[in-house]
């Protein structure tokens, strides 16, 4: 019984290699295949001297992508593996909020959005790994900004207890109640329930792992049309 129960969980196990090998696989063909393309182009003198600086800036934003998603990619395998360790220390998290505002502010803008920060108490310290709280909230306002096209996205960061809580909400698209525990599956983007976006889907997987490695939780709340809302407390 014991041999029989260890196959099932190999056979599921390879089934997910296999899986997330042609994920990655797709998810950097995507981007390799314009740069090639343009890159082509460019040198065989089919696209015209006067457009070439429009593919190649082209070809750079894809660049920087898979320079993203390869980030991620090694990531999330760290994290999964148990390699990844917490650096905890003493800080600020307002003063981190603060500077995730300025860091996110012009992406923002881009889309002619809002980015509104809210603090909800002053002088909020805590110990936890810094870098990894900091690309939480990067990760959780990316992702507001892709499913967002106008509006605002607001943060804000409360005292609870011992413990404390982040909270990002947008006015995008939402989703519907019963996809939102896929949200945190790896690959998983708005193409799966009907909205195309752009990204490979790791970032929430990301957020969710960092969370519980903080011994916290991460809930999402949504309503189609109106928004989302991710509350993070640890």
């Amino acid at each position: 019984k014991s041999f029989n129960e260890m196959k099932k969980e190999l056979l599921v196990t390879e089934q997910m290699r296999k899986e997330i090998v042609a994920n990655v696989s797709h998810e950097l063909r995507t981007p390799l295949t314009s740069i090639i393309g343009f890159i082509k182009g460019i040198l065989d003198g089919v696209i015209n001297k006067d457009e070439e600086e429009k593919y190649l800036s082209i070809a750079y934003e894809e660049a920087n992508r898979l320079k993203d998603l390869t980030k991620d990619i090694v990531d999330i395998a760290k994290l999964e593996s148990g390699s990844t360790k917490l650096t905890k220390t003493n800080f600020n998290l307002n003063e981190l909020a603060k500077d995730v505002y300025v860091e996110m502010e012009e992406l923002v803008k881009e889309k002619n959005l809002k980015l509104i920060f809210e603090e909800k108490d002053k002088n909020i310290n805590v110990n936890a790994d810094k870098s990894k709280i900091r690309q939480v909230l990067i990760n959780v306002i990316n992702n507001a900004v892709k499913f967002t096209d106008k509006g605002y996205i607001k943060y804000s960061i409360a005292k609870e207890n011992e413990k404390v809580k982040i909270i990002v909400k947008d006015t995008g698209i939402g989703i519907q109640k019963d996809k939102i525990s896929y949200l945190f599956n790896k690959f998983y983007t708005a193409n799966d329930y009907g909205s195309a976006t752009t990204g490979a889907g790791l970032g929430l997987n990301i957020v969710k792992n960092i969370i519980n490695m903080h011994e916290g939780t991460v809930n999402i709340e949504s309503t189609v049309g109106k928004g989302t809302k991710v509350i993070i407390t640890f």
